[in-house]
């Protein structure tokens, strides 16, 4: 009766054995499941801050691009302006002339 008894107080113990890492291993799915929530968060953050980077980039290059024509304005308008000058000075020549022929006549 005695090995009985112990075989029964090992299955016992293999029960109780059992039962815990029942509990163990529900635990570890709870913790796997909750760390992969926080991966999946994570992961997200990332992706949207690669796209806001991508994002950024792009809008460099379109400031670049702007930039790059208000440079080519302004050198329009200091051609125009030289231009403007130039036709003031022509002008002038032009009346001077026209000037010193009216008193020739």
């Amino acid at each position: 009766m005695d090995e009985i008894s112990e075989y029964e107080k090992m299955i016992e113990d293999l029960e109780n054995k059992i039962r815990d890492l029942k509990e163990e291993l529900e635990k570890n799915k709870k913790l796997k499941d909750e760390i992969y929530d926080k991966y999946i968060k994570l992961k997200n953050i990332i992706d949207k801050n690669d796209e806001y980077n991508k994002l950024l980039d792009e809008l460099k290059v379109i400031l670049l691009e702007i930039n790059l024509k208000f440079k080519d304005i302004d050198d329009i308008k200091k051609k125009l302006y030289n231009l403007e000058l130039k036709y003031d000075m022509i002008k002038k020549e032009i009346d001077d002339i026209r000037k010193e022929l009216l008193k020739n006549i």
